[in-house]
């Protein structure tokens, strides 16, 4: 019944021979194209011991992961732009199958794009331009999608007060404080500065990180400005307004106590007087070599644990004559799916390292919003800039590393090396984690986590699935320069003279940026909540400038609230016939009970439901809310109608 093969159109035919095999009953047994909760029912239906086969049947080709890393980049932006737009046409009251259908159209060319060579990037250029040429069109309907639910949202909400209201969205199933940038503009003249409230008319710190002047009077016009939000409420928003200072008028400085006054940041350094500076927050304090980028120190204040053993934030330029699928060598087709070769630390005979460069006017600068270090030196023959910084209130550290890549047959990781010792390596895999081997590098979802003794560090990335523990070493493959060589054996067909139209793989010139982010903890990864971390960082809050209107709504609400902290909402969507699907799992790898989620709408009826939203059993509700229980990871859908729809 098996049908199909590697790049082939699926098998019209398969359905209408089970459905033709089933009505002639000329055999004692059935043929069903099965679903996941089908195979849930049988096994609860024989309930017989079966041996069980366990394992991890990565890694594959480990020089895919890293292959054309733009790919990975694209595909983690659209899985958050298309479930946020998702989730903001619940909120906006869109749940009719034509909402439902725009969405699946933005999907489409995603989806379509996850097949395995093209997400590996294993393609030649041709194909390459057209995947991203897909995700453009899908990224363009989602951000038309997300705006016009959120404005219709806001549409409802009282957001009057002083100056110009600005929203504040949490796309997550729990509230959240995070990093909040926006761009505001001013029609007023003579603006001499800005201040932020929120919803309670409080002074809220801020940075203006760029601005443009009038040209007359030489007041502000338009500003970039950052800002910590904080307990903004899940699946909601937050209104904050942004006032104008205009001439004569006294400044409210923010209120005593504030964490982004009280915390400290510490110091301004640059490379005209030091060589090190500091960056400090409640949690976290690090050191800097100003000259060479690297991170000197990374110590945790809850205990005083210095993290690194020696410097880290170091990447490895490494001579890689590798294939698009195989790291330092060329497809070997015989291996067949799991290439097992140990991946160990960059070879010093091959490697050039970052920190053996050095530029000038570098620094560290404290602000009541960020204290941030930026470097910048070339990299031999590349260009090599990195970016640390840290928050008030918030447990990570987040980096931005950009790299100019000049040469070919290279590649790029960073490095951390811990003082962990024969620590458990813990990955993130879809809807979960697996502890994994050292001395391999792994696809990874949002993060990975070293820890031993009650201690760990979580490494954040953002689409970047590349990770290895090697020697208590953290590493993090940032890009690869390669080209198709060879594909499988000599008779494959493959004509060594297209082996030029993959060129564009080699990363020639290209300015690609990175983001990843630092969490040393102290207990687990399941204290620390990793999982939390992880998608707060692939998922940054969403600002939208909006007019000054009154409304029904108030200016602080979430859509819903979760008991259990390790329950997490994956997906809120429109689901058939006017209900929405909610999805949830479990993060931690310990069973839940009577885990709740409640509403702050009025639910008319709840069900549970498979992965492909086909309804299950009636469920009850009480107060707004249904209430569930779930194995270690499990995942368990629900199709909900709000009272009205």
């Amino acid at each position: 019944l098996f049908a199909g093969a590697d790049v082939s159109d699926p098998d019209e035919t398969l359905p209408l021979y089970a459905d033709e095999w089933n009505r002639a009953k000329s055999e004692p047994f059935s043929i069903q194209l099965g679903t996941p909760s089908d195979f849930q029912a049988l096994r609860a239906k024989y309930p017989v011991d079966r041996p069980v086969i366990v394992g991890d049947l990565n890694p594959v080709f480990q020089g895919a992961y890293s292959t054309r890393i733009e790919l990975k980049h694209w595909m983690r932006d659209m899985e958050r732009t298309l479930t946020s737009a998702e989730k903001a046409s619940v909120l906006a009251g869109r749940t009719s199958t034509a909402d439902r259908e725009a969405i699946e159209r933005a999907w489409d060319p995603v989806l379509f794009s996850q097949t395995h060579d093209l997400s590996s990037g294993v393609m030649l250029d041709h194909v390459y331009e057209d995947t991203l040429a897909g995700y453009r069109f899908s990224k363009r309907l989602g951000d038309e999608i997300l705006g016009n639910d959120l404005d219709a949202l806001l549409s409802k909400v009282d957001t009057q007060g002083p100056g110009a209201p600005l929203a504040v969205f949490n796309f997550l199933g729990w509230d959240r404080s995070d990093y909040v940038e926006a761009e505001v503009g001013f029609s007023q003249p003579q603006v001499q500065g800005i201040e932020l409230r929120d919803a309670s008319d409080k002074a809220v710190p801020l940075q203006v990180l760029r601005s443009h002047s009038n040209g007359g009077d030489g007041g502000l016009s338009t500003a970039t400005i950052a800002f910590i939000a904080h307990d903004v409420p899940a699946m909601g928003y937050a209104i904050y307004h942004v006032v104008p200072v205009l001439p004569g008028a006294q400044s409210e400085a923010p209120p005593r106590g504030n964490a982004a006054e009280t915390s400290p940041r510490g110091q301004y350094s640059a490379t005209n007087r030091d060589d090190f500076g500091t960056l400090e927050n409640e949690f976290y304090k690090a050191t800097v070599n100003l000259w060479t980028g690297e991170m000197t120190s990374l110590v945790l204040k809850r205990n005083q644990w210095e993290v690194l053993s020696k410097p880290g934030n170091i990447v490895a330029k490494e001579e890689d004559r590798g294939d698009f699928w195989e790291l330092y060598g060329t497809l070997a087709g015989d291996r067949l799916t799991s290439e097992k070769r140990l991946i160990g630390l960059p070879r010093p005979d091959a490697t050039q390292w970052s920190n053996n460069y050095i530029g000038g006017g570098t620094e560290v600068s404290p602000g009541p919003v960020f204290t941030q270090f930026e470097s910048s030196h070339p990299f031999g023959k590349n260009q090599f800039e990195t970016r640390v910084r840290m928050y008030p209130g918030i447990q990570r550290v987040d980096i931005h590393t950009e790299i100019v890549n000049a040469e070919p047959a290279v590649r790029y990781r960073v490095l951390f090396p811990t003082t962990i010792h024969d620590g458990t390596n813990t990955q993130e895999i879809a809807f979960g984690a697996v502890e994994r081997p050292l001395h391999q590098e792994f696809p990874a979802q949002n993060w990975v986590d070293y820890s031993s003794g009650g201690r760990g560090l979580a490494i954040l990335n953002r689409g970047l699935p590349g990770n290895n523990v090697t020697d208590d070493t953290m590493m993090v493959s940032l890009l690869r320069s390669t080209r198709l060589e060879v594909y499988g054996a000599d008779d494959s067909g493959f004509d060594p003279a297209k082996a030029s139209e993959s060129d564009t793989a080699l990363e020639l010139g290209k300015r690609i940026a990175h983001d990843y982010a630092l969490l040393p903890h102290a207990g687990s990864w399941q204290d620390a909540q990793v999982y939390r971390a992880g998608l707060e960082f692939n998922n940054p809050l969403v600002a939208r400038n909006i007019n000054a209107h009154a409304g029904a709504m108030p200016k602080h609400w979430g859509l819903l609230e979760v008991s259990a902290p390790d329950v997490v909402v994956s997906a809120l969507k429109p689901s058939r016939d006017g209900e929405i699907a909610l999805r949830v799992y479990e993060a931690a790898g310990q069973p839940v009970q009577h885990a709740t989620v409640h509403f702050a709408l009025q639910l008319a009826s709840a069900r549970q439901a498979n992965l492909i939203e086909d309804p299950g059993k009636q469920l009850q509700i009480n107060g707004n809310a249904i209430s569930f229980d779930l194995h270690p990871y499990e995942i368990k859908t629900f199709r909900l109608r709000l009272a009205g729809q």
